[in-house]
């Protein structure tokens, strides 16, 4: 049985991860939504479709999650294992595109963060 010191201790925990959350989530959108802009004015690998395209699917799925967690919303958890898979794929692309590169090691780093955090809101 549940005592109400657990359940306090829960909740505690999950505001605190949401937070993290929410904040990683506009972190990301910030920071992925720059690098695009300096893989636009790169051009070459860094302006290919797939990878522009990812880029922006990455930037808008973390600003909807931070919205929906700020709401409350039911769905959430679901947009954060949504969240997490894309950034998680985005991170991956602009690692094998340059991690040399100071923009594009940013947005790796933004993209992991946000993922775990939403990683850890899914369940």
């Amino acid at each position: 049985m549940e005592t109400l010191k657990d359940q306090n201790e829960f909740i505690n925990r999950l505001s605190v991860n949401m937070e993290d959350a929410i904040q990683n989530s506009l972190d990301c959108y910030r920071v992925v939504t720059n690098c695009l802009q300096h893989c636009l004015s790169l051009g070459g690998k860094h302006s290919e479709v797939t990878h522009i395209t990812l880029m922006k699917e990455c930037a808008e799925i973390c600003k909807l999650t931070a919205g929906f967690m700020i709401e409350k919303s039911d769905f959430a958890h679901d947009l954060c294992g949504v969240c997490a898979r894309v950034c998680d794929a985005c991170a991956n692309h602009c690692e094998h595109i340059e991690a040399s590169d100071v923009m594009m090691n940013l947005c790796v780093q933004a993209c992991r963060r946000c993922a775990d955090s939403c990683r850890n809101m899914e369940h």
